[in-house]
């Protein structure tokens, strides 16, 4: 499965990134497995994944939008990945 922007994603067309969301298509080492629209994307390992299986069960991406929100949960250690942790974007 591809993760997309959904700036790119509306540069490449109106309304995609709201059609993708709900009928994504992939063929990745993971394969969704629950999505709630600006709350959180969560995939599992996909077994038959051609180049074998991933070395996660799953990973779970949180849309976090406020900047202290995102720095507090790496204070109490509740995320193990800062990427854009202090950006407002």
């Amino acid at each position: 499965m591809g993760i997309g922007d959904r700036q790119s994603a509306r540069l490449r067309g109106g309304g995609l990134w709201e059609r993708w969301t709900t009928a994504p298509v992939g063929s990745g080492p993971y394969k969704l497995l629950d999505h709630k629209l600006d709350i959180r994307v969560s995939l599992a390992a996909h077994d038959s994944y051609w180049g074998g299986r991933p070395p996660f069960d799953g990973i779970e991406y949180r849309i976090i939008p406020e900047r202290s929100a995102r720095v507090n949960g790496l204070l109490a250690s509740e995320r193990t990945r800062k990427r854009d942790v202090l950006s407002d974007t």
